[in-house]
């Protein structure tokens, strides 16, 4: 007997600014933003913000870099300040959670696909003197290091007209890493620049990329307090030991990590350091480490086109529309550039672009349509690695052909 297919609730749609919604926010961060950074602060030691009064300068567009999912209310809470950002919208269906985040203004917005709607309403609360925010790298660096901006920032800028506030927050890697079940207690550091101009000459994801960019090799960590379950869920987002290579012989265990096959044992710190129980040398030393040599393997074996396939099963939806329409469930195969799934075929060719969406989904977008991929216990950064492989070829074919 097949399992029915959940079908996601539809998003709900941004309230329309006003300047009696704009009173509002802002009467209920004096009167319960307290509250909000005691929920934040039990997760956390401490949040240190600087550069407060760069936000007090009128209406600007927010960019700050993503690590991860409490970066908009971290920023909100401890600036005071109601900032209207893009949230996506799996995180905005229909649930009490989305129609708070209604109220407090945040967007809504459908990733991959020229949705006006929330260009509209970040211009509307910018008319009204406010602040609108966004995460120009669009997904959560599990590591620490800068992800690739998404498109369409330029254009963004332009269109908003407003001063651009570039936001950094360090630590947020180590906070909540990618693969873990929970966050961990540690300190955050968040440093808001002086609102600039950018003009429609400039090399706008050059500057922001800049402004952003944060070095996880030249950040100091901060400690994380955080000893229980470090390794929890580490095993699936890796998948392959980075010695033997072998697939699905990884277990983590509380702190530890552990191939089945070479019996090769790490054990994981709070700041994602990765220490061998066996004495002499090793070639790793960090997660990063380790996720880089497992990167190079399985870029080997896609240039060597073997094939790959999930170890769960996956749900695909049309996404193109408000509400997603389920195609099929079952385990997706790639192999011979495209991927499949029962009876259901997508070359690789088609892709335009993809990214990570909220909890386990990514989103592919072709030419006609906008993909969803429902991967719960699955690794994404692998599958991340397969779409790369043809976004790349594309970007690249199309780079030749212009110069």
């Amino acid at each position: 007997m097949k399992t029915p297919i959940s079908i996601p609730k539809r998003a709900i749609l941004p309230l329309e600014p006003s300047a009696l919604f704009s009173k509002v926010l802002n009467l209920t961060m004096c009167l319960f933003g307290g509250l909000g950074r005691r929920f934040v602060l039990s997760y956390l030691d401490e949040v240190e913000i600087s550069g407060l009064e760069n936000l007090n300068q009128g209406p600007a567009l927010v960019l700050m870099n993503h690590s991860n999912p409490l970066d908009p209310l971290l920023l909100c809470f401890f600036a005071k300040k109601p900032i209207h950002f893009l949230i996506t919208e799996p995180f905005m269906a229909r649930s009490l959670r989305a129609y708070l985040m209604a109220f407090f203004g945040q967007i809504t917005k459908r990733k991959l696909l020229n949705d006006t709607l929330p260009l509209r309403t970040m211009k509307k609360w910018c008319q009204q003197k406010g602040l609108v925010g966004m995460f120009p790298e669009g997904q959560f660096s599990w590591d620490g290091s800068p992800s690739p901006l998404q498109p369409g920032l330029k254009q963004l800028v332009d269109y908003l007209g407003v001063p651009v506030v570039t936001v950094r927050l360090y630590n947020g890697d180590h906070f909540w890493p990618a693969w873990a079940k929970k966050p961990r207690r540690t300190k955050i550091k968040i440093e808001i620049d002086k609102p600039i101009r950018i003009s429609a000459t400039d090399d706008v994801e050059a500057i922001i990329k800049n402004r952003i960019h944060i070095d996880p090799k030249k950040s100091v960590p901060y400690i994380a307090n955080s000893h229980k379950d470090l390794a929890l869920g580490l095993s699936a987002f890796v998948r392959y030991c980075h010695l033997c290579h072998t697939d699905q012989s990884l277990t983590d265990l509380g702190n530890f990590l552990v191939c089945n096959s070479c019996k090769k044992t790490y054990e994981l710190s709070s700041s994602n350091a990765l220490i061998p129980l066996e004495t002499g040398p090793d070639s790793v030393t960090s997660i990063a480490e380790y996720w880089s040599q497992i990167k190079t393997y399985v870029e080997k074996k896609l240039l060597l086109k073997e094939s790959l396939a999930s170890l769960n099963e996956i749900t695909l939806f049309d996404a193109t529309q408000m509400d997603w329409h389920p195609i099929t469930k079952g385990y997706i195969q790639y192999e011979d550039g495209k991927i499949t799934i029962n009876d259901w075929t997508l070359s690789l060719k088609e892709v335009l672009a993809y990214t990570l969406d909220w909890g386990d989904l990514i989103l592919i977008r072709t030419e006609r349509k906008r993909f969803a991929l429902k991967m719960p216990g699955e690794s994404r950064a692998i599958w991340s690695l397969v779409l790369d492989q043809s976004v790349k070829k594309k970007n690249d074919a199309i780079q030749t052909t212009t110069e």
